[in-house]
């Protein structure tokens, strides 16, 4: 029995192994076809500076040594951070599903989209379907439809949004896949310069000026968030906070659990939960909760712990709490990053098996980890005295 379930594992990830390797076989040539850089796109005006590069100085030493060396700038202790710039584009079209943005050739901008399948599949389809209406005036784009992974709309799209108020100069903004919550949200005077629009009978949308923030995350590159613009989140979230604070009191500690996840969960989490509570650590299941309770809670939280995911992005809104991350297969360091970004304390405890990944070997992220608690317990002390 063992052995037959052994030969499937091995048999499974070859065929993923396999499929990874004719994809990037295949991509390349697929982009050639439908995608451009954004600088060499016919629609592309522009470029205008919004954020500097700069070397941000590592504080949790302790990790330094899971990071690629290619990631620092002569000094071990510090990061380097890339600049962040404004793209300005002249006749765009925007898909309105998935925020994805075409030139007026029809090919689809790199830097609007990271789901490679989802890119080459919308290239195809707009191909196909030019059924638009014409938006004159100056425009941007956010993502809002997500109902309960945050992470891409904290790092992603509020961030973005922050920045391009850094322009000081007014916007039409479209918000992909309307979530009603965050359009209540951003209607207030915090983002005065925007005017917010939702919905468009076609799926997509020729925009005569586009002003465009690339993602600000890749692999690695998470420093380059700036902590002082998180204190613009303050004035759009946390003055409505008071009624939902005492509700969150007793949580001070808290573990994020994925056991309803459909990838990276814990496989021991009953034993881990045992041993957290005994600390005096709550477990919670954040897709239990609206986003103003997620924002109470990590408001007044004090100590975070919990496996790799979406989750662990609430830290911004923490003033100053401790993260434990119980690391992917394929250590990614975003947490890391941004635990330091926010002046966090940042530890790590690494499951069996886990170590930096090849872009092969990538898939490793979103498997199943299991947790020996008496090595976790070594990392918990240390993090918690």
């Amino acid at each position: 029995m063992i052995f037959l379930f052994m030969r499937t594992e091995i048999k499974m990830m070859s065929l993923t192994w396999l499929k990874v390797k004719v994809r990037n076989l295949i991509n390349p040539l697929l982009y050639s076809f439908f995608v451009t850089p954004i600088e060499k796109s016919k629609s592309f005006v522009k470029e205008r500076s919004i954020t500097d590069e700069k070397l941000v100085s590592i504080k949790s030493k302790s990790f330094l040594d899971y990071l690629p060396k290619k990631l620092f700038d002569g000094d071990q202790g510090k990061f380097k951070s890339k600049r962040i710039s404004a793209f300005y584009l002249h006749n765009v079209f925007l898909d309105v599903r998935s925020g994805f943005l075409y030139d007026r050739n029809g090919l689809l901008l790199l830097e609007s989209g990271k789901n490679r399948s989802r890119i080459l599949a919308n290239g195809k389809l707009f191909l196909f379907k030019r059924n638009y209406s014409l938006k004159a005036g100056n425009w941007s784009s956010i993502q809002t439809g997500f109902k309960n992974n945050w992470y891409h709309l904290w790092i992603e799209s509020l961030y973005r949004l922050v920045l391009l108020n850094k322009l000081s100069s007014p916007l039409k903004v479209f918000l992909c896949n309307e979530n009603q919550e965050i359009t209540r949200i951003l209607n207030k005077p915090s983002f005065s310069n925007f005017e917010f629009f939702g919905e468009s009978r076609e799926p997509f949308i020729k925009i005569e000026n586009f002003v465009f923030v690339p993602f600000l995350y890749d692999s690695w590159n998470i420093p380059l968030l700036d902590v002082r613009l998180f204190s613009e989140f303050d004035n759009l979230f946390l003055s409505g906070l008071e009624s939902r604070s005492e509700k969150w009191s007793a949580f001070k500690k808290v573990y994020i659990s994925r056991n309803r996840s459909l990838k990276r969960k814990c496989q021991n989490e009953d034993q881990l939960v045992r041993f957290l509570k005994k600390q005096g650590v709550s477990s919670v299941n954040l897709e239990d909760l609206s986003l103003m309770d997620q924002i109470a809670l990590f408001h007044q939280v004090e100590f975070v712990v919990g496996v790799h995911g979406a989750g662990l992005v609430n830290i911004i809104f923490s003033k100053s709490c401790v993260v434990l991350e119980i690391c992917s297969l394929a250590i990614t360091p975003v947490y890391f990053f941004l635990a330091e970004s926010l002046d966090h304390r940042y530890f790590y405890y690494l499951p069996a098996g886990a170590s930096f990944r090849s872009p092969e070997e990538r898939f490793y992220r979103d498997e199943d980890v299991s947790v020996d608690i008496e090595e976790f317990s070594k990392v918990f002390l240390k993090a918690t005295t």
